[in-house]
């Protein structure tokens, strides 16, 4: 039943058209990333910078997977932390003019804001 639906000449055709547009594919690719003529550089051997080997450790950014078995995530919470009270005491002072009739006002009590605890 195969051989009904996939005759040799689709078969070729297919792997004719997929030939050519990879084919195409990679020539775009290669146009595209063709340095332009004018900017080509010549440098002399003997202006050319010195080698130097840099050995720079790199740390993984995930552990390494095991070769068998199950990786197992954990989430542990965390309570949220208790709000902290806030206590601000605002002082109002009077008119610097010390013949007036009326007295300074008293300070306010301390007012109390509860934090969001963030």
């Amino acid at each position: 039943m195969a051989s009904k639906r996939l005759p040799i000449s689709r078969l070729t055709g297919i792997a004719a058209w997929t030939a050519a547009s990879v084919a195409w594919g990679t020539a775009a690719i290669a146009i595209a990333n063709q340095a332009p003529a004018g900017d080509v550089k010549t440098m002399d051997v003997g202006q050319a910078p010195p080698v130097v080997v840099a050995h720079e450790e790199v740390l993984a950014p995930m552990p390494t997977m095991p070769e068998s078995g199950l990786v197992v995530l954990r989430y542990t919470p965390v309570e949220r932390p208790e709000a902290k009270v806030v206590v601000r005491t605002i002082t109002v002072s009077g008119p610097s003019n010390s013949s007036s009739s009326q007295p300074a006002t008293p300070a306010s009590k301390p007012t109390r804001t509860k934090s969001s605890g963030s």
